[in-house]
Order: structure tokens, then sequence, then C-alpha cells
């Protein structure tokens, strides 16, 4: 005997907890989606920085969207002949404005497990951000939160108290831990490699409601109210 699953109310979705974009940004998106598309034939053998047997690693440019790296790869994975054409799965995703490398499995089998370590957070991923603005007051910092499809289909952040609740997508808000280090402001000093964080050397924050306040860099732990 089966029982009956129901969807929770629209007014009963969690929230997320950044604003949405504002109106105008609608038409920068679509300019960007546009050249996006453009820039696919761009990716080359270039982009291409180890190949064997069972998978690709590829280095996506920035402007270009994941998806279509399957049907762009210049390699040998991209065989024509029906008999030998591998089943190319992305088993790591970019967004679009992101560069960075991605992995192309050749099999289900790799593919299967290549996404379970990633969405297991076995995988270490290393992000370079260069922002302008006001410096901030810590050199490292840990923000823990949820992060799930919006109802239009956007990745967004949530609440932690949100993890583990249904999204209008059907999927679930997962937990998400994502660790912050200044490497170096406006040139001052020698540019450092990242380094592996401890446990007990860095701040940790708990999204736990509406970012509508500024965060407290002098509070150890201090969570969203």
């Amino acid at each position: 005997m089966s029982a009956e699953i129901t969807a929770p109310a629209s007014g009963e979705y969690p929230s997320p907890v950044s604003p949405p974009y504002p109106a105008a940004s609608k038409d920068v998106e679509l300019r960007r989606a546009m050249t996006a598309s453009a820039r696919s034939a761009s990716f080359t053998s270039a982009d291409v920085v180890f190949e064997d047997e069972w998978l690709a690693v590829v280095d996506k440019p920035a402007g270009v969207y994941c998806d279509a790296l399957l049907s762009a790869l210049p390699c040998s994975a991209a065989s024509d002949d029906p008999a030998t054409k591998p089943n190319l799965h992305l088993a790591n995703r970019l967004d679009r404005d992101t560069s960075g490398l991605m992995v192309i499995t050749k099999c289900n089998k790799v593919a299967g497990k290549l996404v379970k370590a990633f969405t297991n957070h076995e995988v270490k991923k290393t992000y370079l951000a260069l922002c302008i603005g006001c410096p901030p007051t810590w050199e490292k910092i840990k923000i823990c939160s949820g992060h799930g499809r919006s109802k239009h289909g956007a990745w967004r952040v949530y609440a932690m108290s949100d993890v583990g609740r249904s999204l209008p997508g059907g999927s679930l808000v997962r937990d998400m831990s994502t660790k912050f280090e200044v490497l170096g402001v406006n040139g001052k000093g020698q540019f450092r490699e990242p380094h592996s964080f401890g446990t007990d050397d860095i701040e940790s924050i708990t999204v736990q409601g509406k970012a509508d306040d500024q965060i407290s860099n002098d509070v150890k732990k201090h969570d969203f109210d």
C-alpha cells in the first residue's frame, strides 16, 4: 500500500535569504545569454587539459554554458561513430560567467561515482574571485547555509533551518559550507596561495534568516536572526 505524497502549498515553501534581482537585470541577463550561446563554438582542443579512456578535464572559459561543452568537445570523446561514441556526462557544473576546470565522464559507471563524490562534498573545489569595494576586516571566514533552486530555477541561498524542506521544483534545500580567504588587497604585499583551513582559526557564520543586517566580524559564530 503506497502513501499519497502532497506538495506544500505555495506559501509554505522556504524563501531565499538574498533579495530578488532588480528589474533592469533582465535586459543584462538577456544580452549575456545571447553572447554565451554565440561563444560556444570558440571552445577548442587547447581547452582540454587532460583526457583518458574514462574522462576528460576541460578548462571552461567564462561566458560559456557548461552544457555546451558536451556538443563542442573537440577531442576523441566526441567521436561521430555510434559504435564507439561514449556517453558524455558532466560530473560537475560551473556558472556561465565562471571559468574553471570541469570533468566530463565517458561512461555511466564513472559518471555515477564522480557525481556522488561531488554531491557528498568529497571533492575540494577552490574558486578565485576578483572583487571591488571595501575589503573585509576578516582574513578567513566560514559561512554555513542552505542552497537550492527557487521557483524560477535559479540557485539561491536559504537559511540553515530550511535544509531538508521542499522547493517548488520538487527538490530539497541542501546544506552548503563555503570558506572564504582574502589572498591580497589592492596589490599590497605578495599574492599568496590559499591554504587549508583549521577548525579553530576561522570565524563561523550560520545563516538562519533574512540577511538584512550587516555581519559583525568581531563576533565568533554570529547568527543571522
